[in-house]
């Protein structure tokens, strides 16, 4: 497998703003689909107080950062959900992992 990157002046830190709002809007809908705990959309704005879009000039390093922010936050609500659904720790930790692995 091939895996290359390029950097590109063509994305302003605006454009980059709305690249991870509508990211991280997609995979709530996703998610929200998959899983019977709902995250609300307005989540991106979270995401976009962890994420300094400043720092990237690529956009492949930027989806990276979003979905470790996602993983890293979900990971955080986890014992909620279980506590919620009586879910196991692993059920759900596979399910989520096939998520993140199929949707990004």
């Amino acid at each position: 497998m091939f895996d290359y990157k390029w950097i590109s002046t063509l994305f302003y830190n605006n454009d980059k703003r709305k690249f991870v709002e509508f990211s991280v809007k997609s995979i709530i809908r996703k998610f929200n689909l998959e899983f019977e705990y709902q995250l609300n959309e307005d989540l991106y704005e979270y995401f976009l107080s962890q994420i300094d879009v400043g720092k990237f000039n690529n956009m492949r390093d930027l989806n990276k950062k979003i979905k470790k922010t996602f993983v890293d936050y979900v990971s955080t609500i986890t014992h909620y959900i279980e506590v919620e659904n009586d879910t196991p720790k692993v059920i759900f930790g596979r399910k989520l992992r096939k998520f993140v692995n199929d949707s990004f």
